[in-house]
């Protein structure tokens, strides 16, 4: 009986081999295509992860070259106030101010220096000479207002104090507007980022939910065929057990059954002998 079983089930196999090549083709297709899903959608997470990380940094290096130069452009505002304050009123405690605001902008320059790259570099270079050559003609300016040569301290202030000063606020706003603009690309492009991270996850939402389905079909499929073999192998065994191995004619497990099926439709019939005969 083990053998017979372990035959039916070699047979069987051969045959579901036989009947499913289109089957075991779609199988193969489903599951290239889920771990094809699966493999794009680990490569996809490591680099969003990675444009996103590398997009915060880039935003918080931005805002905190943006911060300094608010603090350049505040200290340079106070020198200008200070500046003025002093022509209309020469004091000791305006001067040491006007120094501190000086400092201040200088120190913030110095970090801004830190943090860029060559060209910022080379800009904050150029505004910190520019502040020392007005720090120089503030500073004439101011023995002229000690002296109380009102001529001399417009002159100094038209041709010497006022362009430079100019020159210096209007290279710290190209600087701000130029971290607004890196600013916003950056921003730009995490948005970007995000709208692929949608696009993406839903067509490979939808590549797995597919070949789910197909997986789905698949085993329906194999399930039905393998019932439906099942049942015709029990047939066949239950045929064969009706026959001779030998003549391949009924044997006598047929010969009991033909008769009790004989007996029972004389029976039904009303035949008299039909009970004797079933004894």
């Amino acid at each position: 009986m083990v053998a017979r079983l372990g035959a039916w089930l070699t047979s069987a196999k051969g045959r579901l081999k036989i009947k499913l090549p289109r089957i075991e083709w779609l199988s193969r297709i489903a599951s290239i295509l889920l771990t094809a899903a699966l493999a794009l959608s680990t490569a996809f997470v490591l680099e969003t992860a990675s444009v996103t990380r590398e997009v915060a940094s880039r935003v918080d290096l931005v805002r905190t070259l943006t911060d300094h130069l608010h603090a350049a452009q505040y200290a340079l505002e106070k020198e200008q106030s200070l500046e003025r304050e002093y022509r209309l009123s020469p004091q000791g405690f305006t001067f040491v101010a006007h120094r501190t605001a000086a400092n201040q902008l200088v120190t913030a320059m110095q970090a801004v220096r830190a943090l860029s790259d060559s060209n910022g570099r080379g800009s904050v270079d150029r505004i910190i000479a520019a502040h020392r050559t007005y720090l120089s003609a503030t500073r004439r300016m101011f023995v002229a207002t000690n002296r109380a040569d009102a001529g001399l301290v417009v002159t100094i202030q038209r041709d010497q104090v006022d362009p430079v000063f100019d020159v210096i606020d209007e290279a710290i706003d190209a600087l701000a507007s130029t971290q607004a603009v890196i600013a916003d690309n950056a921003i730009a492009q995490l948005h970007r980022a995000q709208t692929r991270v949608i696009d993406i996850t839903v067509t490979l939402s939808l590549i797995g939910i597919g070949c789910l389905i197909c997986f789905l079909s698949i085993l329906r499929t194999y399930r039905v065929r393998l019932e439906k073999s099942h049942e015709l192998e029990l047939q066949r065994l239950e045929s064969t057990a009706l026959l001779d191995a030998l003549t391949g004619i009924g044997n006598h497990r047929a010969f009991k059954q033909d008769l009790l099926s004989e007996v029972s439709r004389g029976a039904a019939c009303g035949d008299p002998y039909a009970g004797s005969a079933g004894r």
